[in-house]
């Protein structure tokens, strides 16, 4: 083996130094015995030769291929080190992003083991990132509820909010999300749990509740001081006169009649807010809603008349039927009604519609009832319209755009549809008009226990 190493040059040399064989000096009978054996000797040293000169070659491009390995090796381990150290540097700023969190992190493996623990978590829990990494989270957090291994369990995460979550007895507001930790193949490698103290938050939030209720007690005691002082002038005056005397009796029929409508005035306005704090228990039952459309509009026919309202009934006169509360359904209808004629008293086309229509589920999770049937009540003006930005706050108690109003009927309105179950919706264009939608379910969604006589019921008038 040693021979390989040699170089072009050197095998030339030997080549050159082997004798040629002559048989000229030997006697002719040697010659004759020797010459087969000289000729063999001499082909087995030509392929000798050529065999190394075969070997020589191979062992140059073995050797070509070493040191191009050599340099691809080095290469590989240049790019290896480089990869080596961007991933450190990615792990410690990994690591400085998470500790730089102002909400605990602990991650786990798939035994339960504590991989991750931030700088956040160790203040939260009381405890050192040496003494958990490494140990299951059971051991090192006994008096935390297991909702990181539900977690693994379960494979879904999990929300919750506990007021003594750390075992410390702080009373603090802990809000707890874990998560699955998931790889490239969507493999699960652990969970993770995070950590937000929520304490100072909810306080906040119920300073600021608080402040929302004074805020609002105030509006409501302006509002009622503001709707009960007029009639009470009123009263006031018109007693003065009756007191002083020197009236003809035209005179205090009149005075009488004032007082009695201020009374009225205000009786009404204390049964609204009592109405809209205190709503009366819903006595609800299987009805067809036709009789009490029509009696809505019965009730709003002399405030219709007086503004000259061209009024449209869109409804069948059966197939209407739900479970609802006849005298609180009655009213949000015609609260509805009234509110449509009054946003139409300067528009020179008064037109109101009153449409009611069922709209069957299909069964499914979808429909605003999880696909169950509905009945959609819908009553439109050609009014004035609502701005966009007042939308949102026309079920805002005492919130009103009328000159002579309290702002509390369209509050009604929605609190009787929310008894119900129900939804309300506002579409509206200034200047073209506006829509009310009652959206009510066929069947009370707390009452299950109804529907199988409800449904028997609706058969039967079918």
């Amino acid at each position: 083996m040693a021979e390989l190493s040699r170089s072009p040059q050197q095998q030339e040399s030997v080549s050159q130094s082997v004798p040629e064989l002559s048989l000229d000096v030997l006697p002719e009978a040697w010659r004759t015995a020797l010459a087969p054996l000289l000729g063999r000797l001499q082909e087995l040293i030509q392929g000798a030769e050529s065999q190394y000169a075969v070997l020589s070659q191979k062992y140059e491009q073995l050797r070509e291929q070493a040191q191009r390995l050599d340099r691809e090796l080095e290469e590989r381990n240049r790019e290896l080190e480089a990869a080596l150290q961007e991933q450190q540097r990615l792990h410690h700023s990994l690591r400085s992003i998470v500790n730089s969190l102002h909400d605990g992190v602990i991650a786990v493996d798939l035994e339960g083991r504590v991989t991750l623990f931030n700088r956040r978590a160790a203040e939260l829990t009381g405890k050192s990132e040496e003494e958990v990494l490494g140990q299951r989270y059971e051991s090192c957090f006994p008096e935390h509820p297991p909702i990181l291994r539900q977690t693994l369990q379960e494979k879904r995460p999990h929300v919750e909010e506990f007021e003594n979550y750390l075992g410390d007895h702080s009373r603090r507001q802990i809000e707890v999300t874990t998560a699955l930790v998931r790889d490239d193949q969507d493999q699960v490698l652990g969970a993770v749990e995070v950590l937000r103290d929520m304490t100072e938050r909810r306080e906040m939030e119920a300073q600021l509740q608080r402040a929302r209720v004074l805020a609002a007690l105030g509006e409501v005691a302006v509002t009622i001081a503001h709707e009960i002082r007029n009639p009470l002038g009123a009263i006031q005056l018109r007693a003065e006169m009756l007191r002083e005397g020197g009236l003809s009796p035209q005179e205090q029929s009149r005075a009488y009649d004032t007082i009695f409508s201020a009374i009225k005035l205000m009786d009404t306005t204390i049964a609204n807010l009592l109405q809209f704090s205190r709503p009366k228990e819903m006595d609800a039952r299987y009805q067809n809603l036709a009789p009490l459309l029509d009696q809505a509009l019965t009730l709003a026919e002399h405030a219709i008349r007086l503004h000259h309202v061209q009024v449209i009934r869109d409804y069948p006169p059966l197939g209407l039927m739900a479970q609802v509360d006849g005298s609180q359904f009655l009213k949000a209808v015609l609260n509805l009604l009234l509110n449509a004629v009054q946003a139409m008293e300067g528009s020179p086309v008064r037109c109101l519609r009153l449409s009611a229509q069922r709209q069957e589920g299909d069964g499914s999770n979808s429909g605003p009832f999880q696909g169950r049937p509905w009945v959609e009540i819908a009553v439109a003006d050609t009014g004035c319209g609502i701005p966009p930005e007042m939308v949102e706050k026309v079920f805002t108690p005492f919130f009103t755009t009328k000159d002579h109003g309290v702002g509390l009927g369209l509050p009604i309105v929605h609190n009787i549809v929310e008894a119900h179950g129900g939804r309300i919706r506002v579409e509206s264009q200034p200047g073209e008009g506006t829509t009310f939608r009652l959206i009510l379910p066929v069947y009370r969604p707390s009452r299950d226990e109804n529907f199988t006589a409800a449904g028997n019921a609706e058969r039967e008038e079918g």
